[in-house]
């Protein structure tokens, strides 16, 4: 963001200075302009305390327009590792003053499409639609000071991409500029093959899917409790047998460099366990099942 303010490139000047060249501007001659936002764009579920979604992007169109830049390297297609870190894109607005800015951020978030993966589109819009950031009065406790803006958030269903997926290819058309003709890729576009052609196709740009609801195990009213993220078990600190409480600590699981606890949704004696340390497991893997103490 630095640089949409101030036109300079810090990272540039770090590598220039590294290299040993001097600073070419005095700090007295560095001028903000304008106000910037950045929004990271995350593979998370707000709904479910923004544990990591990783998977497959069936869906995924950049906004665009003047004082937007988006710093991405996925397309449709691209894979969300759960091995590695969760950002798909940096959003970036830029705009005479701050309350302009928030506006364009506000219309860029809406422009942004991904389907495939949750992510914090809906959390940084509920953000910005918010008075108390509005006015400026947003501070790090921000989330605790107003806990309605997660209070709307529910989880995320799993997403099950079906079988039968339409297929958009890259095309190229013609644009007139200041009296020049050019050629513009455009890429969402419905695909100009036929239909078999089209399915056989090697880049898959675009996909419809099915969503299936949570399982009714892990509404915190049957035994059952299942995973509701997708990652590797780290620790599993309970045993057959073993009396627990509401809220102890059933797993741990690694998802993206990040460890989430899982937590005991009833009191009761673990009746089994469905995973050991070191299994990976999807969202709705069962963990354990738990016998309600009488």
């Amino acid at each position: 963001m630095t640089e949409w303010v101030t036109g300079i490139d810090i990272v540039q000047m770090q590598i220039r200075i590294a290299a040993g060249e001097k600073l070419p501007m005095a700090q007295r001659q560095v001028a903000v302009r304008g106000h910037a936002i950045e929004c990271r764009i995350n593979a998370e579920d707000p709904g479910r305390d923004f544990a990591p979604g990783p998977g497959t992007l069936v869906r995924y169109q950049e906004p665009s327009g003047p004082g937007i830049r988006v710093d991405g390297s996925l397309a449709a297609g691209g894979s969300i590792n759960p091995a590695y870190d969760s950002m798909i894109a940096k959003l970036v607005v830029w705009d005479r003053d701050r309350q302009s800015a928030i506006a364009r951020m506000q219309r860029a978030l809406a422009e942004f499409k991904i389907e495939g993966v949750p992510t914090t589109i809906p959390f940084h819009q509920a953000v910005f639609g918010h008075p108390a950031y509005r006015d400026g009065r947003a501070t790090t406790t921000f989330l605790v000071d107003f806990p309605e803006v997660l209070a709307g958030f529910t989880p995320a269903p799993p997403i099950v991409p079906s079988a039968e997926r339409e297929y958009y290819d890259p095309r190229l058309i013609d644009v007139e500029v200041n009296g020049r003709r050019l050629k513009v890729r455009v890429d969402g576009l419905p695909s100009s093959t036929s239909s078999v052609s089209a399915r056989q196709s090697s880049k898959p740009i675009r996909g419809r899917q099915s969503q299936t609801g949570r399982g009714k195990n892990n509404n915190g009213t049957g035994p059952d409790i299942s995973s509701p993220i997708q990652g590797t078990v780290l620790r599993l600190p309970v045993t057959v047998g073993q009396a627990i409480n509401a809220g102890d600590v059933l797993a741990v699981i690694e998802a993206m460099k990040m460890e989430n606890e899982i937590v005991a949704h009833r009191t009761g004696t673990i009746k089994a366990l469905g995973v050991a340390v070191g299994d990976s497991v999807k969202i709705g893997t069962l963990l354990a099942s738990i016998e309600e103490t009488p």
